[in-house]
Parts: structure tokens; sequence; C-alpha cells
């Protein structure tokens, strides 16, 4: 059971942000590498901060967000991006 309701409304907000990235995953060209990286980073320190507050559903919901976002900046290591 969720014992915030802010821990609703994050989720929420994250999963439609995630949702958001798909076309990106789909696309040949992904933002900049830094972008990606800097928001993935960004991501785990909202993570991190989401724990702490035990804001359990939205850490998991940013973790997948997170992923991604680093996931796109991995997949262009060697790129001059």
């Amino acid at each position: 059971m969720v014992e915030h309701w802010q821990d609703l409304v994050f989720t929420f907000g994250t999963v439609v942000f995630t949702i958001a990235l798909i076309p990106a995953l789909r696309q040949k060209r992904y933002p900049p590498k830094s972008t990606c990286f800097l928001t993935g980073s960004m991501l785990i320190l909202y993570i991190v901060t989401d724990v702490t507050l035990e804001l359990w559903l939205t850490a998991l919901t940013t973790s997948v967000s997170a992923i991604i976002w680093l996931y796109m900046g991995a997949k262009q290591i060697g790129n001059n991006n």
C-alpha cells in the first residue's frame, strides 16, 4: 500500500516522461550523450532522494527512466557528439 499521496503523483509523472522517451529509443540518432548522461545522473540523485523519503514507486519508475537515459548515452560512447 502506498503511504504517501506524493508517491502516486510523482510516479504518474515519471511514467508519462518515460513513455515520452520511447520515440527517442526508436530513432537512429539519440539526444547528445552529454544530455543523456547528465539527465541519467540527475535521475539517480532523484532516486536516492525518493528512497530516503520512502517514495518506493517513484524510485522504481525513476530507475527505469534513468536506465533508458544512461542506455542512450552509452550507445553513443565513441561518437563525437
